[in-house]
This record gives C-alpha cells, sequence and structure tokens, in this order.
C-alpha cells in the first residue's frame, strides 16, 4: 500500500476515466517538436517542455525501450526501428553530448527558441497557449537568482514572439513526498499562459 503501488495506479486511472468525456476526431502522434507543422486551427496548446539539464529523458527510456521493443515490436514495427532511443536531437542541456556546457546551453535555447518559435506561427491568436514548468526543491535558493533552466526557458520564451500574460502557481506533489530540505524532487509547478 506504498505511494505508487500498482492498485493506486490503477484506480487513478480508472477516476480519470470515469471522468473523461468521450469525443470523436482525437488521434495522438509520435513527432519531433522542431519540425512540428500544425495545419489546423488549434484550440488550445499545452506543453510540458523539456527541463533543461535535469533529466535526459532518451538515456532513461532506454531501459524501458529494450522490453518494449522485445515485446511490441512485431505488432508496432514503426516504432521500433532503432537499437536504443534516438539521443542527438533530444532537447536538453546535457553536457557530455556536446563539446562544453556552453554548447549544450547554446544548443538548448536555440532549440526551444525555434520549437516555442513554431507555436507562436501556428497557434491562432483567441488561444492562449499553455507551459508547464515545474521547480525542483533545490531550485529555490535564498540567493534571489532563479535557476539556470527556469531563466533560460523564460528567455526563449520571450524571445520566440510570446507574451507571458498570466501564471498559475501549482502544487503537484503531496506534502508527504518533500521529505528534507535539500530533497531533490519537484516542489511545484507554474502553469505560464502565453500569447502572440
Amino acid at each position: 500500500k506504498s505511494t505508487g503501488n500498482w492498485a493506486a495506479c490503477l484506480a487513478w486511472g480508472w477516476e480519470v476515466l470515469q471522468k473523461v468525456p468521450a469525443s470523436p476526431g482525437s488521434f495522438i502522434q509520435q513527432k519531433d517538436a522542431m519540425t512540428l507543422n500544425h495545419q489546423e486551427n488549434t484550440v488550445l496548446f499545452c506543453s510540458d517542455p523539456p527541463y533543461y539539464d535535469n533529466i535526459a529523458y532518451s538515456d532513461l527510456a532506454d531501459y524501458f525501450y529494450v522490453w518494449m521493443k522485445r515485446n511490441l515490436g512485431e505488432i508496432y514495427p514503426d516504432l521500433f526501428t532503432t537499437i536504443l532511443t534516438p539521443k542527438d536531437e533530444e532537447l536538453v542541456a546535457t553536457p557530455y553530448l556536446h563539446d562544453s556546457k556552453s554548447d549544450a546551453e547554446k544548443f538548448f535555447l536555440d532549440g526551444m527558441k525555434t520549437v516555442i518559435g513554431k507555436m507562436a506561427e501556428q497557434n491562432t491568436p483567441e488561444s492562449p497557449v499553455c507551459f508547464f514548468y515545474a521547480f525542483k526543491q533545490q531550485e529555490s535558493g535564498t540567493d534571489g537568482k532563479s535557476p539556470t533552466g527556469w531563466s533560460t526557458f523564460l528567455d526563449a520564451t520571450i524571445q520566440s514572439g510570446f507574451n507571458i500574460v498570466g501564471t498559475i502557481p501549482m502544487r503537484t506533489e503531496q506534502s508527504t513526498k518533500l521529505i528534507g530540505k535539500n530533497a531533490n524532487i519537484l516542489s511545484t509547478s507554474a502553469v505560464l499562459v502565453c500569447r502572440k
């Protein structure tokens, strides 16, 4: 009965499914955000962007990918064409994928400007765009400086042609998880509401 146990995961999923209305016309695609080309009018664009240098998702995904490929490769062959997950285009500021830390930061900033710029170009003026940004507990320093990931993300958002018209702070983690003052876990999230 610990947090995140299988029965609780099923129960939470079931509760969501009971409340979500069924509606036709929805579809899911796996796409590179750098090549985003949305032709139809968008009602609402929401994104949970990569978190600068916190997590190399593709490295983490490799663990699951090899098992999913073994079990689902014949059912979804187009999704499992590589030995491991692609790494080169992943939009994170991971220094070991670049020549230096500054090159990694430039790659992230340029990539975020490109992706967010495409959203700004393709979004209709009457529809806001929402970005979810999660803060880790360690990011709330006492020196008054904002963390590099946060400031880089804000810079990319503004340089891409968006105005931030609203912010909504959200407590996304249970308070029981905030153990110890140096816990390296999510503390809160901010939703940025943007318009062109």
